[in-house]
């Protein structure tokens, strides 16, 4: 009995590395079907619109932020939906034009 549970920790261990050195492995708690074209969305291809759709965040560093987070937060999965969340509550820098900044001269 003693065993089996040491093993079970063991495995839950290993998953939970292997989640955070593999920052592509997501949960499947949605069906990953695009709405539009009714396709299956595989993660690489998530992943890659997303680097689209986020142009000024560092997508990767993010995904990897989430792992952390998950780990630091038991119970709680890296989901398409937990991403999507993430990612719009990022902090982006504000870009201003050479024009903008010269108007404020003091």
């Amino acid at each position: 009995s003693h065993d089996v549970t040491k093993s079970n920790d063991i495995a839950e261990a290993e998953a939970e590395a292997e989640a955070v050195l593999n920052p592509i492995t997501l949960v499947r708690s949605e069906e990953p079907i695009c709405p539009v074209t009714r396709k299956l969305v595989t993660d690489d291809a998530f992943l890659a619109e997303l680097s689209r759709h986020y142009p000024d965040i560092d997508v990767a560093r993010e995904l990897r932020k989430i792992d952390a987070w998950c780990l630091a937060n038991p119970g709680k999965q890296k989901t398409r939906r937990r991403i999507i969340n993430w990612l719009n509550r990022v902090e982006t820098p504000v870009k201003t034009t050479k024009q903008e900044d010269s108007k404020w001269t003091f």
